[in-house]
């Protein structure tokens, strides 16, 4: 009788860690979480709303520079019309105007003004969220 409640509860931890997961949280945090609290760490988990990934926006910088190298105007209005960041969305508008095609002109006059942010590396500081912060960001 008792490894059944064991075995629901070993089962309880890995479902805790696949919601975390598909909502972009962190697996591991949220895996001995659900160990810890069972049926009810599904349920907290489930409730939560899911987190935006974080852009990587040097990865997309570089995307946007090879897909204006090949002369991909296509690939660049797709990934206007898929990102959520605008500064990646402004990028790839830009480099639209520099290939000459009518959608990056629309979007640049259609679309809010965004200041470029530029941060030294050393302005960079990560955020103190606490002992809990394991559970709320996904780790790579």
């Amino acid at each position: 009788m008792i490894w059944i409640v064991v075995f629901g509860w070993i089962i309880c931890a890995f479902g805790c860690a696949a919601i975390a997961k598909s909502k972009n949280k962190s697996a591991f945090g949220w895996f001995w979480l659900g160990l810890l609290l069972g049926i009810f760490g599904i349920l907290i988990i489930g409730f939560m709303k899911a987190e935006e990934p974080e852009v990587d926006l040097e990865e997309a910088t570089d995307r946007i520079a090879k897909l204006k190298m090949m002369g991909d105007a296509d690939a660049l209005a797709g990934l206007i019309a898929n990102e959520a960041d605008p500064r990646v969305c402004r990028d790839a508008a830009e480099a639209l105007v520099e290939l000459d095609d009518e959608r990056g002109k629309k979007y640049l006059e259609n679309a809010p003004s965004i200041e470029a942010e530029t941060v030294d590396e050393d302005d960079q500081r990560p955020q103190n969220k606490g002992w809990l912060g394991i559970f709320s960001k996904r780790v790579k």
